[in-house]
């Protein structure tokens, strides 16, 4: 019983009133976060989930944030992602770039923002309270998958998520455990067009990574290999309501519902 009481701090998130949406995201203490009771909209079945073959590659790369190497042009190319009941575009594009090689899986991400809000520069600090990239995989169950974040001055959070899902796959909470630190883990993020110190003038954010396998606690995954993930935006921005973006539609307002996580493929 005890693990399922929510033990509320605040309230973080304003709410948003949205097309078929109402969302209160609410922050729970310590080390658990758990979502309110949500009922879905109307979803496709599992079997419409969206799919990326992700390319083997080979080639020199530094990690820099720069996305420059020639490899990253052979990547797969995610873009545009749309809000989370998968209908309307972003304000701002996203362009998200995969590939794996031997030991890794490499992640790039390339934010267009006019508008950077971001401050926060510890492991693990709440980066979804201002603006972030998310990203999240599981090459097993759809119950217990890792989450990575970025924000735009280099900040990472990740952690590992065990999910309460109902009879349908849909969560009704979710808990995390922030003591997890991959600890191999290599990002490096960069602003384009403008200052890093004053955010003035800028165009955007990219961020480059590598996941190690071993971080997983996977091997390599074979050809063929299925595993499920998704990538998500926070974007905010002075005028605008904050924008809530997702490559796999969701079908809820939060994005812990892998039910609807899209199918990562592991090419040749």
């Amino acid at each position: 019983m005890q693990s399922d009481l929510l033990v509320i701090q605040s309230v973080l998130y304003r709410t948003i009133i949205s097309p078929g949406f109402l969302l209160v995201m609410i922050l729970a203490a310590g080390q658990t976060l758990l979502a309110a009771e949500i009922k879905p909209v109307a979803a496709p079945p599992p079997s419409s989930n969206k799919t990326v073959v992700i390319p083997k590659l080979q080639g020199p790369i530094k990690i820099d944030g720069e996305l420059e190497e020639a490899v990253w042009r052979e990547a797969a190319v995610l873009k545009p992602l749309h809000s989370t009941d998968g209908h309307t575009p972003e304000f701002e594009q996203t362009e998200i770039r995969l590939w794996y090689d031997e030991q890794a899986l490499f992640l790039g991400w390339i934010c267009q923002d006019t508008n950077i809000q971001a401050t926060l520069t510890n492991r693990d600090s709440h980066l979804w309270e201002e603006e972030a990239v998310e990203f999240f995989i599981t090459p097993t169950k759809l119950n217990h998958y890792f989450e990575f974040q970025w924000n735009p001055i280099g900040a990472i959070f990740d952690a590992v998520i065990t999910n309460r899902l109902d009879e349908q796959n849909i969560s009704r909470g979710y808990r995390f455990d922030p003591n997890f630190n991959a600890t191999n883990l290599i990002s490096a993020v960069i602003m384009t067009g403008g200052s890093r110190v004053s955010h003035n003038r800028t165009k955007g954010w990219q961020v480059e990574a590598m996941i190690p396998f071993a971080e997983l606690g996977r091997l390599v995954p074979k050809p063929k290999d299925v595993w499920r993930g998704n990538f998500f935006r926070i974007n905010r921005d002075t005028n605008r309501a904050v924008q809530f973006s997702s490559w796999a539609p969701t079908y809820s307002p939060w994005f812990h519902q892998p039910n609807y996580f899209g199918n990562l493929e592991f090419g040749d």
